[in-house]
Parts: C-alpha cells; structure tokens; sequence
C-alpha cells in the first residue's frame, strides 16, 4: 500500500514493485521499453513509463505524481506552463 499522494517518494514505489515481485528491468523486459525510460521517470516526466509503473502498481499515475497531472487526471502540457515571450512593440523596440 502506497502513502497518500503527495508523500509518496521514489523509494515507495520501487518497494511496492518490489513487493508485488516486480522490478523496473522486470518492467522493461515486459513493454520492450530501456529501463533508463523507467529510472528517467524519477526527475523527468515521462507519459508512458509513468503509466507502466502506475498500471503495474493498480493506481493511476496521478496517484504517484500527483504535480505531473491535472485534477482530471490528464497530464500536465510542461509547455503550457511556460509563459509566452513577450514581444516588444514598434515603440519599445527602437
């Protein structure tokens, strides 16, 4: 079992892989995916690896990186979160 979402640490989920008999190589070798994919996912959002683990583990990936989806549970565009460059108009510019 899983702590709430915003306490869960990496730690936690590899313990819970680990508990189910599972591991992120075990997971590589199954989706035919890098296991750097799988380690990757502790900085850096990654879509499908982060689905793996969660479907592997019975949650929803929101449940494990709850700052990586909206409250739909959809993933958060890290582009949309980025504000625009602003442009200089004819006045300022010169």
């Amino acid at each position: 079992m899983l702590p709430a979402p915003d306490q869960v640490t990496w730690h936690d989920i590899k313990a819970a892989l680990g508990k189910r008999g599972l591991s992120f190589a075990a997971l590589a070798r199954k989706y035919n995916v890098t296991i750097v994919s799988f380690t990757r996912v502790k900085k850096q959002r990654a879509e499908r690896p982060q689905r793996l683990i969660a479907e592997a583990l019975g949650c929803h990936p929101s449940a494990l990186w709850p700052d990586r989806y909206d409250q739909d549970g959809e993933p958060i565009d890290r582009r949309t979160k980025r504000s625009s460059p602003t442009t200089l108009s004819g006045d300022e510019a010169a």
